[in-house]
């Protein structure tokens, strides 16, 4: 008398090896079996899983440091994590445009001849209060060549900058990321700073 099914379950079995698939077999409801030679679900890299399905918030917590194999995330100092306390020049945002001004060595003539120059930066405050240009935009001279005394004015002005008071972080130093312009119109200068860090708000 021929073995009567009554477990009518869908069981599906894959074999995969480095997420790649081996081989695997799907057992129907009542018995019958189909051995399988491609996978029905799809197996993703950790990496890929957490980045296109997971939804993460980055944090303090979620970090490349604390997850070194999850490479998507950011290393906890960079401008994606806040700061309790933001990086800040001596005597304030006046005093440094005062001093980035000063520094700039152009002839009256050549400022009040100049029409909207910018020099973009992205500058970031280590540890210890130094300041280091981590993206200056020089590729922007290609497009206005004219802009390049202005440029090479600005970056050994923020180079000679003083240092800073660093920026802290869970009762610790942390580097602070900030965007730096400085603009050149019809015989002003003047000087735009961004964090690109959120400040934590007590």
């Amino acid at each position: 008398m021929p073995k009567k099914f009554t477990d009518y379950r869908l069981v599906c079995r894959e074999k995969f090896k480095n997420a790649k698939f081996i081989n695997g077999t799907y057992y129907w409801g009542g018995g019958g079996i189909e051995n399988l030679n491609r996978p029905v679900y799809e197996v993703l890299p950790e990496g890929i899983k957490f980045e296109n399905i997971e939804k993460w918030k980055y944090s303090q917590y979620a970090s490349l440091e604390t997850y070194p194999y999850l490479k998507f995330l950011p290393p906890v100092d960079s401008s994606t994590f806040p700061l309790d306390k933001a990086a800040a020049f001596p005597g304030g945002f006046k005093a440094l445009e005062k001093a980035i001004t000063h520094n700039i060595r152009l002839s009256a003539e050549y400022i009040r001849s100049q029409k909207l120059r910018t020099v973009m930066l992205n500058i970031m405050i280590d540890e210890s209060g130094e300041l280091s240009i981590v993206e200056s935009f020089d590729n922007i001279l290609r497009a206005y060549p004219a802009n390049k005394t202005f440029y090479e004015q600005v970056i050994k002005s923020v180079n000679a900058l003083s240092a800073w008071e660093s920026a802290v972080r869970n009762n610790q130093k942390a580097k602070h990321f900030y965007s730096l312009s400085v603009l050149l119109d019809s015989g002003k200068l003047s000087v735009l700073l961004h964090s690109k860090n959120l400040i934590n708000q007590e």
